[in-house]
């Protein structure tokens, strides 16, 4: 398992004149293909900041949504990839001796 973090951005993109972004879906599929859902409405701090999410080492994707008033999307979702790498454990090769007391 793995621990990534994600921190949305804004822009460079207006959202078009009338609509009101409500609040941004934000869903991460893992190596294993599971998927975790996260809702954003603004009072996180910071501000899009997802502190820690658990996932499968390997490849995946967030993929980004600004969700207006009704529910509906706003625009096109943005696709993010990332990818971990496994933590690599080393077997036992020695050990180091310290006297405390003669």
């Amino acid at each position: 398992m793995s621990t990534i973090s994600i921190q949305v951005k804004q822009g460079p993109a207006a959202i078009p004149a009338g609509v009101v972004r409500k609040s941004t879906t934000v869903s991460v599929v893992d190596a294993s293909g599971a998927a975790q859902a996260f809702s954003l409405d603004g009072t996180e701090n910071p501000v899009g900041f997802i502190p820690a999410v658990t996932v499968a080492a390997g490849a995946g994707t967030v993929t980004i949504s600004d969700i207006d008033g009704t529910g509906a999307v706003i625009g096109s979702p943005v696709v993010v990839p990332y990818t971990t790498v496994p933590v690599v454990q080393l077997a036992s090769s020695g050990a180091t001796v310290t006297v405390l007391t003669p």
